[in-house]
């Protein structure tokens, strides 16, 4: 039975499982999700009632969370491309690393983009300025820790890549990196010329007008 991902390919988490499918070329049927009321939606909402996404189906398994549905795909639909070292020390850097880019890159970011879908009375500038400072934080955090490294954990391509390919994306959209970062920069651009990213970025071009801050005309900055 052909594995069924749940996913809208504009979604960074959704991205984050996407890269795992197309580096080992793993075949899945998309279930592409759109308004509530459409058949993947109704089934998403059945599958798992919190309704986030990516939701990963393998026969009677439901796998649910983006670097889950990773660690899911290298265990049981394994390729050439090993996201999760299999050495303890290793994975622990690659695990580390991939909560770095969830909690301190996607998060704050997330904060940002929707506040500013909210309505004028219930955004939070108290919020949003907390989060610009946490981007901030992070990016020379990260600025330095990959001043002699190619990838997040090292030599090789991994889970966390996986995350900071879209969350770094993203965030440089909404918070720029600038020259101050040329580290976090240069990680970026290489991020997005790696073959699976930039085919998860091509897929979400022609949604880009729904993004709220506004999407720049460019995929990286020169």
């Amino acid at each position: 039975m052909a594995l069924q991902l749940y996913f809208h390919p504009f979604s960074s988490y959704c991205q984050k499982a996407l890269i795992a499918f197309y580096e080992n070329a793993i075949p899945f049927e998309p279930q592409l999700l759109g308004a509530p009321d459409e058949p993947a939606s109704r089934r998403l909402a059945e599958l798992w009632p919190i309704k986030r996404f990516p939701v990963l189906v393998d026969g009677d398994r439901t796998v649910v969370e983006a670097s889950c549905i990773v660690e899911y795909l290298g265990l049981h639909r394994p390729g050439p491309v090993q996201l999760i070292p299999a050495e303890p020390k290793a994975a622990l850097e690659v695990r580390m690393l991939d909560r770095f880019f969830d909690n301190y890159i996607s998060t704050p970011q997330q904060k940002i983009v929707f506040d500013a879908i909210r309505s004028e009375p219930d955004r939070d500038a108290y919020g949003v300025r907390a989060a610009r400072e946490m981007l901030n934080t992070a990016y020379a955090w990260l600025d330095k820790t990959m001043a002699n490294r190619e990838w997040a954990a090292g030599e090789q391509f991994s889970l966390a890549d996986c995350g900071a390919a879209p969350f770094l994306f993203y965030a440089d959209w909404t918070h720029p990196i600038g020259d101050s970062h040329p580290h976090v920069a240069a990680y970026r651009r290489r991020l997005l010329a790696r073959p699976s990213f930039a085919r998860a970025v091509d897929e979400a071009r022609p949604y880009r007008g729904f993004f709220p801050l506004g999407a720049p005309d460019r995929d990286w900055q020169e």
